[in-house]
């Protein structure tokens, strides 16, 4: 029922702002034209103000927007629709922005023609997403993208993986990017005096500082994006691995570096730290390592541990 109203409210704010383009009205002729009651009206064009940013004020008794200033955008095709409408809902699901997530899909719905209401619709029935695995805070988010917009430094409290004291340091957020389903922001570390990556739901608060900062000129947030397998400055190594065919079919849809290849059983790779492969080695199975030496070595002795423990 919720979503009914929902999107019955979505609907109405769309053809209320396509009215205002069109003619000034009144209270009473708006609350005629859709059947309800003025405290209605005055709660839709509140609602029309917030969606469309504007400064929506009766001029004389009388409502109107200015078509120069808030053109109708152009229209999108079935498949954009399609596009928009399945990011949301896995936006919503997984506690990235949900209430914008949310709001937009309503508008989504909303602002649709008959035929793709309910090609939407059967959408909402077919799709499911399932929870976030890797939960943060969207807040955290929403204010480090503020602070890159204000140009301005935030206030953070981290805990590295390796470390269960969460530190207090400043950033210089220069942009941000997803990585394997994960947040990150990359600036400048004002602790240690360098660029530095942190995940954002390892952060235990964050906050604006109120500082400026200038941001290097031409600096690409995708240039930071890293791989755990290629942490540390040495040339990239060759890994190559002995699989079982259903290892090796599952490896060709997830692959577990983007520099790997399978050919039949043998999977390669090249990465710059092999030995913190260990940890995802030791979650495959039918897996052998044939290079490099102290790799192979290093995963025999992880499984003699498991084995010992378990005698």
């Amino acid at each position: 029922m919720a979503g009914e109203r929902n999107q019955a409210k979505a609907a109405r704010l769309t053809r209320l702002s396509l009215l205002l383009r069109s003619r000034s009205y009144t209270l009473d002729e708006l609350a005629e034209e859709f059947g309800k009651d003025r405290r209605t009206i005055q709660r839709d064009l509140a609602h029309l103000r917030e969606w469309l940013g504007c400064q929506l004020e009766p001029r004389d008794g009388r409502y109107q927007l200015d078509s120069d200033g808030y053109l109708t955008p152009p229209p999108l095709t079935l498949e954009e629709m399609w596009a928009l409408f399945l990011a949301c809902r896995a936006l919503a699901s997984r506690g990235t922005f949900p209430e914008a997530a949310r709001t937009a899909l309503e508008k989504l719905r909303g602002s649709a023609q008959s035929f793709t209401r309910r090609t939407l619709a059967d959408l909402d029935e077919a799709v499911e997403t399932g929870p976030d695995q890797h939960a943060f805070s969207s807040e955290y988010l929403r204010l480090t993208l503020e602070a890159y917009r204000r140009k301005e430094s935030i206030d953070i409290e981290y805990r590295s993986i390796k470390s269960s004291e969460a530190v207090a340091r400043r950033l210089d957020p220069w942009g941000v990017f997803l990585l394997q389903e994960h947040w990150y922001v990359v600036g400048f570390d004002h602790l240690r005096g360098e660029q530095r990556t942190f995940k954002l739901a390892r952060m235990q608060s964050l906050k604006l500082s109120g500082v400026k900062h200038e941001r290097p000129r031409g600096f690409e947030p995708g240039s930071a994006v890293f791989h755990s397998f290629d942490v540390g400055d040495a040339p990239p190594q060759r890994v190559c691995l002995k699989v079982a065919p259903e290892l090796a079919r599952l490896l060709e849809e997830n692959p577990g570096h983007p520099s790997q290849k399978v050919e039949g059983e043998l999977v390669e790779l090249q990465v710059k730290a092999p030995l913190r492969m260990l940890r995802w080695l030791l979650g495959l199975s039918n897996v052998e390592v044939l290079e490099p030496p102290e790799l192979r070595a290093a995963l025999a002795a992880e499984a003699e541990k498991i084995a010992e423990r378990h005698r």
